[in-house]
């Protein structure tokens, strides 16, 4: 595999939404904190491992601080709710007892599907969901049943405000 250096510009620079400028931007258009920088160097070695061996490093996507906390608090027995699989969904795999993990990227669903059923993951449900209703409706989650959830994709807010009464008290989101 070749390495493109204007790809990988694209990569870094460019946003994902009319709001986010680049990805040195929050979703709402405002720059990020500079703290947020110190992982860049992390990020990049990622970015080539991937590129370079075709390896993903098996880690949530997330700041360590971030992923060190959810390690944490996260119980034994967790019922969790992911928006946006991913390496995270590897990672939340080994921790929780059950993990509804909804992509929707069919490429990154059928290579994730194999990655989940070679290792016999089978407390994650992984769901295909594309359009926008279908993303934001968990009706088939129990009102107070989960203990986190990691919204990392779709339409954010309305996941969020979707999935507000399928979370137990003192949960994480």
């Amino acid at each position: 595999m070749t390495l493109n250096p204007i790809a990988l510009g694209k990569k870094l620079f460019k946003g994902n939404t009319d709001r986010r400028r680049s990805r040195f931007h929050t979703q709402d258009g405002n720059l990020a904190h500079w703290t947020a920088y110190s992982q860049l160097p992390v990020a990049l070695m990622q970015w080539l491992q991937l590129r370079l061996f075709d390896r993903y490093v098996e880690k949530p996507w997330i700041p360590p601080s971030t992923t060190r906390l959810i390690q944490y608090h996260l119980p034994a027995d967790a019922r969790a709710l992911e928006i946006g699989a991913g390496m995270s969904t590897l990672w939340l795999a080994t921790r929780c007892k059950f993990l509804l993990s909804i992509e929707a990227d069919r490429i990154w669903f059928d290579k994730l599907g194999k990655i989940l059923a070679s290792r016999g993951l089978r407390q994650v449900d992984l769901q295909f969901r594309w359009q926008v209703a279908d993303m934001c409706d968990y009706s088939s989650l129990a009102d107070g049943s989960l203990d986190f959830c990691l919204v990392d994709g779709g339409p954010r807010h309305e996941c969020i405000e979707a999935v507000l009464p399928k979370m137990k008290p003192n949960s994480w989101l």
